[in-house]
């Protein structure tokens, strides 16, 4: 193990944070007839008389450094909203504004994020961003700042708009929109800037390299708000759906309802009647080329809002053994639908409680009666951002009888252990199955630390999982092993403008046994360099050393790996040109050993950004595996057409193709948000597939179209 990280992690366990006095500003609160319209030209009384922050910290591409261009940020409020109005100055010439679109990936354009912890309680807040050609874009924030979910949606508002000095955005968050406590008058708080001309970063607080922006226990505070207002609490969203497939020759129609209150101000209960998910995107195809499953990211947004209440144990985890996994409800293993009759859920904080529960009633399907299926989640805030939690899921989803998981972990957060500049966590966690009749008992547990600074990035981890560790409503990649793993990164960087702007080497090792201490694999990824230049072009070349023990024969497109003990030498590239420009592409690839035989990887993709209009991408990835028992190609091609003519109406079109099922899908998404909550869909999924053994065109498959309106009605 690495010195540094050893005391790293002794330096957690045994020392407390020198804490340093964070900014705090103190927002204005708006005059009786004062009014804010969100425009983006700031010319109401209210913004000239309120007192803006100036005072930004350059973290990259010079840490501690001055900002290179002015920024100034305003914050007001009344009884019902929190208003933001913010001037980035700038050469015109110089301000990327090409993305539009609603939760736009951001990362070529000029923009601003912004968070909120409502609580300051340095465990759960609210991230908003907007860009320069008026992207608006949020997420939930959990365990610190660690888990981001950015499918969240809320209600608000803004605009931005390009002007002879830079650029202005003016933003309105109601208060209806987010969970704070009555009578607190302080909100954790932080701000960023990125300015693509030069790839700068500009923050309010945690102005270091090491403190991520999304670390709670780093930012600043807005202080001395009062009078807040969250109404009745009461959101009824009613839908009418009106649908049409390949195989029912009259439409359908259908209709539902979520109701949300607020019990407290800082719990809610949400109800959900006939729920449907016509609007929520198709998964993205994959290729697996190992023995176990590949995970899939929860899409859905009743399964999304308040998610991070249900986040458990360390965050690298939670994409191969987790307790509670939402895609497990209202989903097949296939990825079909399975109706849901009912669902209610109970999520917030009570004092320095987090609660989540979250209740489902299942219709019957393939022979399984209706049935229910549950989780509760609850954490203790232990102050600083650490915590400690247990989690209960109880229900089988897709079978009769009874099944139960129940967790613990404790998360030690401190952001200051090791000085300023430095930063560190530990996560310990531990978790058990039982499931009616043979197998199904069983355990998993582990730790996870981390620790960063400036140039240096450790983790380490172990972790285990019992053979007859089965969680009904969790996910688990592979049992009955024991693996543990090290991971240290060195970044290189340089505060003046040349040729390279910073350089990365990484070294990876992870260990794998068997529960009965048997070696079952062992790789040792070493990353040579990762150079990022001065243009924001990178450069990437890594190399794995990897051993397999395969104990039974395994089969990948009908060829058969067979037992035996392998080991492998696999070589990866990537180039990437800089996102500064309106087309960029990728190219990455991958050669070596693959058990008894070899592999060959080609991916590239490339986005071309002509104006804030049209968004054009598209990817090609191509596998080409040797073995001695066969050889087979497959490819995966997708292309997207993105047209957004404004930030409220967006036509958004996805195409895949793959030679591994042969099928070609279609989806053309409309959205178009009338005013914020209330939203009009337009989805069409159209497929067409090669039957099996015959070579001839392509023939239509599923056909399904639908028209859903979702209204918001707030009380």
């Amino acid at each position: 193990m690495p010195r540094p990280l050893c005391t790293a992690l002794i330096a957690l366990a045994l020392a407390a944070a020198s804490k340093t006095q964070r900014p705090e500003h103190a927002p204005e609160r708006l005059g009786a007839g004062d009014a804010i319209q969100i425009d983006a030209v700031l010319d109401e009384p209210a913004w000239s008389a309120a007192v803006p922050i100036t005072e930004f910290t350059q973290v990259v591409p010079i840490e501690g450094g001055p900002p290179s261009v002015a920024t100034r940020l305003r914050v007001v409020y009344d009884d019902d909203a929190l208003y933001l109005a913010l001037e980035c100055l700038d050469d015109p010439s110089k301000v990327r504004a090409r993305l539009n679109q609603r939760d736009a990936r951001l990362d070529p354009d000029d923009r601003v994020e912004f968070w909120f912890d409502t609580f300051d309680d340095q465990r759960f807040g609210y991230w908003f961003q907007i860009g320069a050609a008026g992207s608006l874009g949020d997420a939930l924030l959990a365990d610190g700042g660690d888990s981001f979910n950015k499918s969240w949606d809320g209600i608000w508002n803004a605009a931005a708009r390009q002007t002879e000095t830079g650029w202005i955005a003016e933003v309105e968050l109601p208060f209806k929109t987010l969970a704070f406590r009555p009578g607190h008058s302080r909100w954790g708080f932080n701000v960023r800037r990125f300015r693509k001309a030069n790839d700068e970063e500009l923050r309010f607080a945690a102005g270091r390299v090491a403190y991520s922006f999304f670390n709670l226990a780093e930012g600043g505070a807005l202080v001395g708000m009062h009078g807040m207002q969250q109404g009745v609490g009461l959101d009824v969203i009613p839908y009418v759906k009106a649908s049409g497939s390949d195989d029912e020759p009259e439409p359908d129609f259908d209709f539902g309802s979520d109701l949300r209150y607020r019990l407290t101000p800082s719990l809610g209960f949400q109800l959900t009647w006939n729920t449907d998910f016509a609007e929520t995107e198709v998964d993205q195809r994959q290729v697996n080329l190992t023995r176990f499953p590949l995970f899939f990211p929860e899409k859905r947004s009743f399964f999304l809002e308040d998610s991070g209440l249900f986040e458990f144990g360390a965050p690298s985890r939670r994409r191969d053994t987790v307790p509670y996994f939402s895609r497990q409800i209202g989903l097949s293993n296939g990825g079909d639908p399975v109706p849901i009759l009912m669902g209610s859920r109970v999520a917030g904080r009570v004092d320095d409680w987090g609660i989540g529960m979250l209740q489902v009633v299942l219709d019957e399907e393939n022979g399984v009666p209706e049935r229910g299926v549950g989780v509760a989640r609850v954490t203790r805030n232990l102050g600083g951002g650490s915590s400690v939690g247990a989690i209960y899921t109880g229900g089988r989803p897709d079978a009769r009888g009874g099944a139960s998981t129940l967790g613990i972990d404790y998360r030690l957060n401190d952001t200051r252990a090791f000085g300023a500049g430095r930063s560190g966590s530990l996560w310990v966690y531990g978790m058990g199955t039982q499931v009616d009749g043979e197998g199904g008992e069983g355990a998993s547990y582990g730790f996870e630390a981390n620790y960063r600074s400036t140039n240096w990035s450790h983790t380490a981890y172990a972790h285990h999982v019992d053979d007859g560790f089965r969680p009904e409503l969790g996910f688990v990649q592979r049992t009955g092993i024991r693996r543990y793993r090290v991971d240290s990164r060195y970044t290189w960087r340089t505060e003046d403008a040349g040729l390279l702007r910073r350089a990365t080497w990484r070294l990876s090792p992870t260990f794998t046994t068997t529960d009965e201490d048997r070696l079952d694999s062992w790789s040792v990824p070493w990353r040579w360099f990762e150079l990022v230049f001065d243009t924001n072009d990178a450069v990437e070349f890594e190399t794995h050393r990897i051993f397999e023990r395969i104990p039974t024969p395994f089969s990948l497109r009908g060829r058969e790996v067979p037992v035996g003990d392998y080991e492998m030498t696999r070589h990866f590239f990537t180039l990437e040109s800089s996102e500064r420009r309106a087309l960029r592409a990728a190219l990455r690839g991958e050669v070596g050993d693959f058990y008894d035989g070899e592999v060959a990887r080609l991916r590239w993709s490339a986005t071309w950004l002509p104006s804030s209009l049209i968004e054009l991408s598209g990817s090609y990835d191509e596998y080409d595996v040797r073995l001695p028992s066969g050889s087979f190609t497959t490819r995966v091609t997708e292309a997207r057409i993105d047209v957004t003519p404004s930030p409220w109406l967006a036509f958004r079109n996805l195409v895949q193709y793959d030679t591994a099922s042969k099928d070609l899908s279609l989806q053309s998404r409309l959205r178009w948000i009338l005013e914020p909550g209330r939203e009009l869909f337009l989805v069409g999924v159209l497929g067409w597939d090669r039957p099996e053994g015959v070579d001839g065109p392509l023939v239509p498959g599923d056909q399904e179209v639908a028209v859903k309106l979702v209204y918001t009605i707030r009380f």
